[in-house]
C-alpha cells in the first residue's frame, strides 16, 4: 500500500525515471535531485523536512477539520488507525 509516489527524471536518460512509493505512516524520503544533464552527484531534497516547514508556515490546523476522517479514496483500517492515533498524539482530535 502507498500513498506518494515521487518520481525522478534525468533529462539525460529520457527512457529511465526512478520511482519511490510511500505509504503514509512512513517519514517521507530524502532524494536525490540532479540539477544538470551531466550531474554525476545531485542535491539532496529532504521531502519531510519541506512538508513540515510548509505545514508550519501555513495555516492548515485552522482550515483543516482533523476530527473527520480523510475524503476518499478510503485508507485501509491500519493506516486509519496509525492517523487517528497520531492526530490525538497531536492535540488535532480528542482522545
Amino acid at each position: 500500500e502507498w500513498h506518494y509516489l515521487v518520481s525522478i527524471y534525468r533529462a539525460a536518460e529520457p527512457l529511465r525515471f526512478y520511482l519511490y512509493a510511500i505509504a503514509l505512516p512512513q517519514r517521507l524520503p530524502r532524494i536525490f535531485i540532479p540539477l544538470a544533464s551531466d550531474d554525476r552527484k545531485a542535491a539532496v531534497l529532504d521531502l519531510q523536512a519541506v512538508i513540515n516547514r510548509c505545514y508550519e508556515v501555513s495555516a492548515y490546523d485552522d482550515v483543516l477539520d482533523y476530527r473527520q476522517n480523510p475524503p476518499p479514496p478510503e485508507l485501509s483500517p491500519p493506516t486509519m488507525e496509525w492517523l487517528d492515533k497520531l492526530l490525538k498524539e497531536k492535540g488535532l482530535r480528542p482522545r
